[in-house]
């Protein structure tokens, strides 16, 4: 099958512009790294085999050529058919794997694998908590401020307002900002599963009733013979209605958030337009 496979590729990168779609080279990468554990070998030409491959993976991932591309991935399947060939016992792929492995230099047969080096990116300095007055006690007393006063902005991260009051935005915001970002998405994933579940659940009632009614056994009590069997339906209903009630909650909540940091902006633009013009006819006087 992985033969067939390897002439379909060949034929399709002849006839075809070839463009390299990452699940490719993924899945090649894989399949030849999951061979070379089946393989018969010994446990260094096993090491030395997944270092090749790893090694020509790494060589070839700046590839940009549409000619050298095609003639790698023919070479990757070619090499996958031999490997595939070899874990089910073909004497002739083994006797060469055994005498290529060492003909292969030893820049690709090293085993010692380099760390990555990262490249660093700036990070805003995370805050220690805030542990003051909250933002929503603005303005500040001039007396509170160093400078020109510079009136916050009112902010929407995906309709979650907030106000930033400078750049970078402290690491702690934006912290805060994800994990209620990923809240709601959360929320809203079991809302569309409990829409999905709710048709199987649907089925699952309506199959209970041809079975109560086929057999007589009327309405089926619930587990303790007392009250009356939940349908599969009330367990995504009661799903949806808290979903929706939480998405509804947090909406009037980032609502009322949103009015009162609107306020702050709006009293702290003042402050700043009357101190703008107190301190230019200070300097006119003088």
């Amino acid at each position: 099958m992985i033969t067939q496979a390897s002439d379909s590729w060949g034929e399709y990168a002849s006839r075809r512009r070839f463009k390299v779609d990452p699940a490719w080279t993924i899945a090649l990468y894989r399949a030849l790294i999951t061979q070379s554990y089946a393989v018969a070998l010994q446990r260094e030409e096993r090491d030395a085999l997944q270092s090749i491959i790893r090694n020509r993976f790494k060589a070839h991932r700046v590839l940009t050529s549409e000619r050298l591309l095609r003639n790698a991935f023919c070479a990757g399947y070619k090499a996958l058919d031999h490997l595939d060939a070899a874990v089910h016992g073909d004497e002739r792929s083994i006797a060469n794997l055994h005498e290529l492995l060492p003909k292969v230099p030893q820049k690709f047969r090293d085993t010692t694998h380099r760390p990555l080096v990262q490249t660093k990116r700036y990070e805003a300095p995370l805050l220690p908590l805030h542990t003051g007055p909250s933002v929503l006690d603005r303005p500040l007393t001039r007396e509170e401020i160093k400078g020109p006063r510079r009136p916050a902005t009112l902010i929407s991260a995906n309709s979650i307002p907030f106000l930033r009051f400078k750049k970078p935005q402290p690491r702690n915001l934006s912290n805060l900002l994800h994990q209620r970002l990923k809240q709601r998405a959360s929320r809203i994933f079991r809302l569309e599963e409990g829409y999905e579940m709710l048709l199987v659940a649907t089925q699952e009632d309506q199959w209970d009733q041809i079975v109560e009614k086929e057999f007589n056994l009327g309405n089926m009590p619930g587990p303790d013979n007392k009250y009356p069997r939940l349908t599969w339906r009330h367990v995504w209903y009661r799903q949806i209605w808290m979903m929706r009630r939480l998405h509804e909650e947090e909406k009037v909540k980032n609502a009322l958030m949103a009015a009162k940091m609107h306020d702050v902006v709006v009293k702290e633009q003042k402050l700043a337009d009357d101190e703008a013009m107190e301190m230019s006819a200070r300097s006119k006087v003088s």
